[in-house]
């Protein structure tokens, strides 16, 4: 998008030039294209001088101007603008807050109402934070005049760098359609990336054929305890949706009586900071055909269970426990305390 100026009419002010004879002026545009940031411009522009750049930010703008002339007897704001707007909020907390300080706005449309031919990415919802190595789904929007039905790639690009591309169909003119595109996010820390369509034949306006999107991946592991009061299906559906995230540790707390816990893989599982003991599996019934592998206490000298049966009557048969570590501490790969526990077939 075209950056728009912004007028901001004062009463005279000394040393400040005067607009006709009864106002002092300034201006401000919508985006820095450096600093991403609402900033005051000069009104001197030489003749057939432009401003350009990427986006039109009304309300930040409006915020902008807001404090800026916070306490000044503003007799108003004047914004030039064809009707666009690229940020993905609205005006009215904006207006909001200049209607309560008294400050009038003044609009004054430029351009034509309508575009013949173009083609516009109006909207990206994407996450701020996301793991490293996350496969994203990005919902954007696009819109277009004069090329309905036309098949067009949607590009993804990170550093220049294209990393997704897929081919979408324009809807009809003045309608939109939405683009669910996949991409890796493979570079751990701030990363842009570029969702764009390229220019088409004859297009009035290519500027707003693209958006960016800043996305703070971070290069670790979430840590997630499942509770349940009862036993549920939900529990083995999560197990099996997470099996193949690296990034993620999931840990299950099921409550209830007559328990079986089955198929389960249990990797590199630690206790916590209040406690000298760490559980891969602590089961109040039967522990069937389970993988633990890899497990040591948050505190040294600590104790390790790679099954725990805390239950009477219960048993633990078809399992695997390995990889346990507890320097200066105990390991124990199946532990039971309880009356009629059955224990076999196991491999420890």
């Amino acid at each position: 998008m075209f950056i728009r100026p912004f007028l901001a009419l004062m009463p005279h002010l000394p040393a400040a030039e005067p607009f006709g004879q009864r106002h002092a002026n300034g201006a401000f545009h919508f985006l820095h294209e450096e600093t991403g940031e609402t900033e005051m411009i000069g009104m001197r522009m030489g003749k057939g001088e432009a401003l350009e750049g990427t986006g039109t930010h009304l309300s930040d703008a409006f915020n902008r101007a807001r404090g800026d002339l916070s306490g000044l007897p503003v007799a108003g704001l004047v914004l030039a603008s064809d009707g666009a707007d690229t940020s993905e909020v609205t005006i009215n907390e904006a207006i909001a807050g200049l209607r309560a300080q008294g400050m009038p706005v003044f609009t004054v449309g430029v351009g034509r109402d309508r575009l013949s031919r173009d083609v516009q990415v109006t909207r990206v919802e994407s996450p701020h934070r996301v793991l490293k190595g996350t496969s994203l789904v990005i919902d954007a929007v696009v819109t277009q005049t004069g090329y309905a039905g036309a098949k067009v790639p949607f590009i993804v690009e990170e550093g220049g760098r294209m990393i997704a591309s897929q081919d979408i169909t324009l809807p009809s003119d003045g309608e939109a359609t939405t683009v669910h595109v996949r991409f890796l996010a493979a570079s751990a820390g701030p990363r842009v990336f570029k969702f764009h369509v390229p220019v088409q034949p004859g297009e009035e306006v290519p500027q707003n054929n693209a958006r960016e999107a800043l996305i703070e991946v971070y290069d670790r592991r979430e840590k997630i305890l499942y509770l349940e009061g009862e036993p549920r299906p939900e529990a083995k559906f999560v197990r099996q949706a997470t099996d193949l995230d690296n990034n993620l540790q999931i840990g299950m707390n099921i409550q209830g009586t007559n328990n079986l816990i089955r198929h389960n893989r249990v990797y590199d599982t630690g206790g916590s900071s209040s406690s000298n003991s760490s559980y891969g599996i602590i089961a109040y019934g039967n522990v069937i055909e389970n993988i633990v592998s890899g497990g040591f206490p948050t505190n040294n000298p600590g104790t390790v269970y790679g099954i725990y049966l805390a239950a009477e009557s219960v048993q633990a048969s078809g399992n695997q426990v390995s990889g346990l570590s507890a320097p200066g501490g105990l390991l124990t790969g199946i532990y039971a305390n309880s009356a009629g526990v059955a224990i076999r077939n196991n491999v420890v």
